[in-house]
């Protein structure tokens, strides 16, 4: 399956992402949620940046089968959640025309990260 991921296909397909998306309707298996201006996948909430919305459906995880194992033993069920990630441009170390991730020996990072239902 494929996790389609919001921030990165709006960089890649601009308005035209959820064309993609449709392509791929089967095969779509879990979704990471967040948004960009289109320069490169900032990472920001939904509506502070460039995609629109309006038309974005929420996969509930309907396609995950019954029972399918879970850490600790336990075991997931259709529809049982929905993943909220935080954390830095994936394989941005690999991409300069991405903001620089690499923490070094010594250095610190601190972060914030707030969630907001509206």
């Amino acid at each position: 399956g494929v996790c389609w991921d919001f921030g990165h296909a709006n960089v890649v397909y601009k308005e035209e992402q959820f064309a993609a998306m449709k392509r791929l309707k089967n095969k779509v298996i879990a979704t990471h949620v967040h948004d960009n201006k289109r320069k490169w996948d900032d990472h920001i909430l939904p509506y502070q940046g460039a995609i629109d919305w309006s038309v974005v459906q929420i996969y509930t995880g309907i396609w995950i089968p019954d029972g399918y194992p879970a850490k600790g033993g336990d075991k997931f069920s259709p529809r049982c959640g929905i993943a909220l990630e935080t954390g830095a441009i994936p394989d941005s170390p690999n991409k300069t025309q991405f903001p620089n991730t690499i923490l070094r020996p010594g250095e610190t990072l601190e972060s914030i990260t707030e969630f907001r239902f509206l």
